[in-house]
């Protein structure tokens, strides 16, 4: 049967066989009709035969006020239109059908297959039929309380029209359905309270088009659907409160849009989801109160937007961005691009409107592009800093990462402030790790630390800042000449003179501190007592300070 088929027919042909046909003992026609489906090389890759139905017998089963019986039948022309006039009904007057059951069936048309405007009562069931030529039309089709069955069905080249099609309580599937060539649509379309199921289906070569569609209570599967149209349009989607599933869906290259959908409460997984050459836009979409996975996921060239969407968290730990990518999101807690392998520009900068992410996460993550953040604009040091289930080390991994990517970019600036952040968080996880080590080290690792913070974080924050170095040489200048005024005061030594001078002890003590701090030496003024060994720290210290703003300024005048 073709729902079995590991390969999609070419087309396929009718002969028919002068016999009854039967199952279970039961005759179904007079007459037999055996359709063989064939290959693109001519082979014939399988055959079935059907009951052959006539017009008049297909009309007659639609009357049916407790079953519509089409199993195993080859229906023709079928046409609910051509119903209506035989049954002297107005265009918009609805046809009812009860239990319809067409389970292995095949339906084809010279134009289209028309069940538009149906009402069908009860359950629906079409698993492993199949429709040949010519269009299927189910436009505005009313399925009430029963559960429908598309189940692996092979749906033609011709286009497939579910638009303004309503389904109600039971489940609606087309689980390993086959949509060859022509465009579906289920524009409109409202899903109620059932589940519904696209799990493993086949999508085929036409555009398909969702936009407008409504999944209330129950929840949505396209798990391992396959889509090789131009456009895949799920814009404008209400996906009400099940779970929305998307996961190991291939879309192909064509474009995907999910623009200005909305979720509400169910889950939505995007994983392990491939995407090609063409454009993925999920612009103004609110993701409801849920996180939006997209694990291992693969964005091929074309580009990734998700500006101004709403989510609690985007996760996209493991995927693989290689084109560009639009995160400008209107409001998201947490965005994770963990171990996700990043090939092009990703894009956080605010542009006209302001974009709010609270925490930013880059473990581990492949940068072999770029990132466009803006250290004031967007916070760089609350969307790491603020991480509450990482640690130091991984903390200063991420400012790594972003550091080296400001730095390629020229954003030298920004480099700096983040460079800095780096550092605090490096010394924080070597504290770390040396007390985790063995608790003793705390004798030397906190005098160690605060000597750290001190003259590299506080005098001149780790060489970035030349001004704050020079301003951190002054500082320790006065305080050191203050100094030797209240240690000579104090009778704990002296500031000699070599030559003969008026000079005053508070001119004396800066002057000594002056040659001291810049170890220029001229002897003209010698330490007594105490002010020696104050003298000889005050000239080490000096002679650090000033390598410091060396080391400071030469590296902000190269850059």
């Amino acid at each position: 049967m073709i729902g079995l088929l590991d390969q999609i027919p070419s087309t396929y042909k009718t002969s028919i066989i002068d016999q009854p046909f039967m199952i279970d003992h039961q005759v179904l026609s007079k007459q037999t009709i055996a359709v063989s489906f064939i290959d693109a090389n001519g082979n014939i890759v399988a055959s079935q035969d059907y009951a052959l139905l006539t017009e008049e017998d297909i009309y007659q089963r639609l009357l049916s006020d407790t079953e519509v019986d089409f199993n195993h039948c080859y229906v023709s022309g079928l046409s609910l239109s051509t119903f209506r006039m035989r049954q002297n009904m107005e265009n918009t007057d609805p046809v009812i059908l009860r239990n319809f059951n067409a389970h292995r069936a095949f339906f084809e048309s010279d134009s289209t297959t028309d069940f538009s405007g149906a009402e069908f009562q009860g359950n629906v069931q079409f698993d492993n039929a199949t429709f040949g030529s010519g269009h299927i039309n189910f436009n505005k089709c009313l399925f009430k309380e029963g559960d429908v069955d598309f189940s692996r069905v092979y749906f033609g080249k011709g286009s497939v029209d579910f638009r303004f099609a309503e389904f109600g309580k039971g489940t609606a599937t087309f689980e390993s359905a086959i949509f060859q060539g022509g465009n579906v649509f289920f524009v409109n379309a409202l899903f109620k309270e059932g589940k519904v199921s696209f799990r493993n289906t086949n999508f085929g070569t036409g555009d398909t088009d969702f936009h407008f569609s409504r999944f209330r209570k129950g929840g949505i599967s396209f798990d391992k659907a396959v889509f090789r149209g131009k456009r895949i349009n799920f814009g404008k989607c209400e996906f009400g409160e099940g779970k929305a599933d998307f996961r190991r869906c291939d879309f192909g290259d064509g474009e995907v849009i999910f623009s200005e959908s909305e979720f509400g409460k169910g889950k939505i997984n995007f994983t392990s989801t491939l995407y090609g050459r063409g454009a993925v836009f999920f612009d103004r979409v609110d993701f409801g109160p849920n996180e939006v996975l997209f694990e291992r996921a693969t964005f091929g060239q074309g580009k990734l937007s998700f500006l101004r969407a709403k989510a609690k968290r985007i996760t996209l730990t493991a995927a693989t961005l290689n084109g560009y990518a639009d995160l400008r999101v209107a409001k998201a807690q947490v965005i994770d691009l963990s171990y996700a392998v990043v090939r092009d520009l990703v894009d956080f900068q605010p542009g006209e409107a302001a974009v709010d992410v609270k925490l930013l996460y880059l473990k581990r993550m492949r940068n072999l592009g770029r990132l466009n953040l803006d250290y004031q604009l967007n916070g760089i040091d609350r969307l790491i800093g603020e991480q509450p289930d990482t640690t130091a080390a991984q903390k200063a991994e991420q400012y790594r990462l972003l550091k080296e990517d400001l730095r390629t970019s020229g954003q030298y600036i920004d480099e700096d402030k983040v460079y800095v952040l780096f550092k605090r968080s490096e010394l924080k996880a070597w504290k770390e790790q040396k007390l985790k080590e063995r608790s003793l080290n705390a004798l030397w690792v906190y005098p160690s630390m605060g000597f750290q913070w001190l003259v590299f974080d506080k005098m001149g924050l780790f060489a970035t800042d030349p001004l704050r170095v020079l301003s951190s040489s002054i500082f320790v200048y006065i305080v050191f000449s203050i100094l030797y005024v209240l240690v000579i005061l104090g009778g704990g030594g002296d500031i000699v003179a070599s030559v003969p001078d008026e000079v005053s002890l508070v001119g004396k003590s800066f002057y000594h501190s002056a040659i001291t701090f810049l170890t220029i030496g001229y002897g003209d003024h010698f330490p007594q007592g105490h002010v020696r060994w104050i003298s000889s720290v005050e000239g080490w210290i000096g002679l650090f300070l000033m390598s410091y703003f060396t080391v400071a300024f030469v590296r902000k005048i190269l850059r």
